[in-house]
């Protein structure tokens, strides 16, 4: 019978992301992911899966934060020139318990251009921004 998991799923795979933010894909050893996260090596595998499939289950659930947490500072009855000041408020100046960085631009940099996975996600996430942005503001 498999033991029940002694560690919450988000708040482990948000270690991750924070030191993959912290890192880059490539400066991050694998023991480096067992020791920040604080969960044994085997566990990873059994959950995250592999370093790459941890990578991509971070990149998802950074996604999920940015899209709930960004986009929920702008509303309908703001004007455009107070939804423009607020995102460009957000992305320069991040609240206290916001990521510093993004990890989807350091995903481009990094690995998209050699990594096709990674380059989908990317792409997909810079896309639904877009839309996002243009419902929005607007946009015609």
């Amino acid at each position: 019978m498999a033991r029940a998991k002694e560690f919450d799923y988000n708040d482990v795979l948000d270690k991750a992301t924070e030191l993959f933010l912290e890192k880059g894909y490539y400066n991050t050893s694998f023991q480096d992911l067992v020791d920040y996260m604080g969960i044994h090596r085997r566990s990873i595998y059994d959950t995250y899966g592999d370093k790459k499939q941890l990578y991509l289950k971070a990149l998802e659930r950074y996604a999920k934060f940015v899209n709930q947490n960004y986009f929920s500072l702008i509303n309908d009855d703001m004007t455009i020139y107070q939804k423009f000041e607020t995102i460009f408020k957000y992305s320069a100046f991040p609240m206290k318990d916001c990521p510093k960085g993004c990890l989807f631009v350091n995903s481009a940099i990094e690995l998209a251009p050699s990594d096709n996975d990674i380059s989908t996600q990317v792409e997909l996430f810079f896309d639904n921004t877009k839309k996002v942005l243009c419902r929005h503001i607007d946009c015609s």
